[in-house]
């Protein structure tokens, strides 16, 4: 049985959020379940639409904003796809907080390697 994939998007800039939204869309697994606009909107989110990916946009993909911290830590399955909003570079976290660079050149590769990281986890 497959398992619908809940996408949550914050602040993911508008172009690669429309593209990002049609991309999960034409995928048969994926749903996006909302949006959240700022942290404590984003940890509430989470918890009430029990969402299996958080696709965040910030400027220093590299580097993990501190929500992600809680987020990893309150909900441990959680995988965060941070998408940098100033270049093409896309960085996935995981409970064990690893880092892992995504590369990629149209929004199907990111959403390619979030259908590849939840499904070892799962």
């Amino acid at each position: 049985m497959n398992q619908l994939v809940k996408i949550l998007m914050v602040d993911v800039p508008g172009s690669l959020h429309h593209l990002l939204q049609d991309v999960i869309q034409r995928q048969t697994n994926m749903l996006v379940v909302g949006e959240a606009f700022d942290p404590i909107d984003l940890l509430l989110t989470v918890n009430e639409t029990d969402a299996d990916v958080v696709i965040m946009g910030h400027p220093q993909a590299e580097s993990m904003p501190g929500i992600c911290t809680h987020l990893l830590t309150e909900f441990p399955i959680l995988l965060i796809l941070i998408v940098s909003t100033i270049d093409q570079r896309a960085f996935l976290y995981r409970r064990k907080i690893t880092q892992e660079e995504v590369s990629y050149t149209i929004p199907e590769d990111l959403i390619a390697r979030v259908n590849e990281a939840y499904s070892a986890i799962n």
